[in-house]
């Protein structure tokens, strides 16, 4: 009896982590808690009017990375002279463009005033900062085992329950002390039954009671803000108000890169879609006028990319005969042979006696006109039954397409090769609004892999089709792998100015959530996300017209790399 009724008020005071509210376990992650760049080695950053120096101490040994200040871009060929304690030391240039001075002064641990002093062929500075070195001897301090003292338990239990008022702690409260008297009741009665039932509701409340459903808005008896604070890390990694914290071996390896931004004026753009053409004055194509079978010429079958020259013979077209056909000029063929057989033997008769005056010249000449004439007939009807078809190039160019192949049957009017020349190319663009073409003072083409070219704006056309209008441009510069089709950006430069700030288009990344953002670097190891609003202006830069201001350093090489990390 007393073992049974141990375990039941032993169950009954078990501690349930209900609700803990703010400071009831030492924890305060709300969203006062700033997000800082935790890192595990110490380190101190120092910036300068034209470097940004950072320190890393790591293995006894004190590590400095120099970059310039400008663009961020690290300094291999300063040298370096670091004061600590009052004991200045030349720093040793290391081959990966850093620099290290042996660090055993700070093995024990506290804070250390450290200045270094910088000369560089690009300008000396002069640096100063505070290291903090964790002291060697501190240890984490013991948490207390569970179990030990419950009635302390059960008070601060009762005081985390009763001090936010909340509903689920005054019915667990309330459940608790009905509980208490059914037990007691119980096992005065000295009833095996109820003394089964005491304990079995004693261990489902035990279990309720620490069910995470009256754990409060954490779930586990904390007050978490967004998220947890990121624990002590040398890696690379996202901070809970989403900057990033890149270490400077990081940067370095992923060539990070800046720029101070500086607020520009440039002509407004408008961007079109478009897509590369063919030069009407440099393209053509290739048909057959009767159709039949294409058979090669020459020894060698045109062939894409093939250089060939106006008036070049690329293939031959043999035209197609029937049985009609050949049937009707077997038979005209053997009617005018049979005329010219007649005609010889008049002439063989006629020979004669005109040489003896007995006829008249002029008649067996009249009849030597008539057999020639039959003779050339039958040639040409024999000769078509042969004839062939050449088929040339009509322009200077390139074989950019080739719809045919050797032996194959043609109708009449098929394209059987297309040629371009790669030197004129245009672009097609297409403006869905109403578009005044005087507007245009320049125009850019942005193709593959970011690529711009210069455009010189050639006509527009008067017919809507698919209710937009047409604009053609011709190709200045035309890149040597631009191929037929392929779509492009048109940017249109007009009259009207435009105010903001010029980037660079890698510079501006996309978020998770859609946003265009660029990466701002606001500490030496730390780079702020800053959302903005963009224009195009050409192939290779954009204008930021809002979210970013002058003066700022900002990400410009290596900002896709860094939108990634998480």
């Amino acid at each position: 009896m007393r073992l049974l009724q141990f375990v039941a008020v032993v169950s009954l005071l078990a501690p349930c982590p209900v609700q803990a509210g703010p400071g009831a376990d030492g924890h305060t992650h709300g969203e006062d808690a700033s997000p800082t760049a935790t890192a595990a080695s110490p380190r101190v950053a120092m910036g300068g009017e034209n470097y940004d120096v950072v320190a890393i101490y790591n293995k006894a040994r004190l590590v400095f990375y120099v970059d310039k200040l400008s663009d961020n871009s690290p300094v291999a060929d300063a040298e370096l002279e670091v004061t600590a304690d009052k004991v200045s030391v030349t720093a040793e240039r290391l081959p990966d463009g850093t620099y290290a001075i042996n660090g055993p002064q700070f093995a024990p641990g506290g804070a250390y005033e450290l200045v270094v002093s910088i000369r560089a062929p690009g300008g000396d500075d002069l640096v100063a900062g505070t290291l903090e070195v964790p002291t060697s001897g501190t240890k984490p301090a013991l948490a207390p085992p569970q179990g030990v003292n419950r009635f302390r338990d059960m008070i601060q239990l009762g005081s985390r329950v009763l001090a936010p008022w909340s509903a689920g702690g005054l019915v667990l409260v309330f459940a608790g002390g009905l509980l208490a008297g059914f037990i007691l009741r119980a096992l005065m009665s000295r009833s095996r039954r109820k003394i089964a039932t005491a304990i079995l509701l004693s261990v489902v409340f035990t279990y309720a009671a620490q069910a995470p459903a009256f754990a409060g808005p954490g779930g586990d008896g904390h007050t978490h803000g967004d998220e947890p604070a990121p624990a002590a890390s040398d890696a690379p990694h996202r901070l809970a108000d989403g900057s990033v914290f890149v270490p400077k071996p990081t940067q370095r390896l992923l060539e990070v890169r800046t720029l101070k931004t500086e607020e520009s004026v440039v002509p407004q753009s408008i961007s079109m879609p478009g897509r590369v053409i063919a030069s009407p004055h440099n393209s053509g194509v290739v048909q057959s006028i009767n159709g039949g079978r294409v058979s090669i010429a020459q020894g060698r079958f045109p062939s894409l990319g093939q250089r060939v020259k106006k008036g070049e013979l690329l293939t031959i077209v043999e035209p197609p005969v029937n049985a009609a056909d050949e049937t009707t000029i077997a038979d005209k063929a053997g009617e005018i042979g049979q005329q010219i057989a007649l005609a010889e033997a008049r002439l063989q008769r006629l020979g004669p006696l005109a040489e003896k005056n007995a006829v008249p010249r002029t008649q067996v000449a009249d009849l030597e006109t008539e057999l020639e004439s039959l003779r050339r007939r039958h040639t040409r009807i024999h000769a078509q039954r042969r004839q062939t078809e050449e088929l040339r190039a009509p322009v200077d160019g390139e074989i950019a397409a080739v719809r045919v192949t050797a032996g194959q049957v043609v109708a009449p009017q098929d394209q059987l090769f297309q040629i371009v020349d790669p030197g004129a190319m245009w672009v097609e663009a297409f403006v869905f609004d109403a578009f005044d073409p005087a507007r245009i003072a320049s125009a850019v083409g942005v193709g593959h892999q970011k690529q711009s070219f210069n455009l010189r704006f050639e006509g527009v056309g008067r017919i809507l089709q698919l209710h937009t209008v047409q604009l053609q441009f011709s190709i200045e510069n035309p890149r040597p792998m631009l191929m037929v089709g392929q779509p492009v950006s048109v940017l249109v430069r007009t009259a009207e100015q435009r105010k903001g700030v010029l980037l660079p288009r890698e510079a501006v990344v996309r978020a998770s959530n859609g946003e265009m953002i660029v990466w701002q670097h606001a500490a030496s190891e730390r780079f702020v996300p800053k959302a903005v609003r963009t224009e195009p202006v050409d192939g290779d830069q954009v204008l930021v017209v809002g979210g970013l201001e002058a003066g700022q350093r900002v990400v410009v090489k290596a900002a896709e790399l860094i939108n990634q990390l998480r």
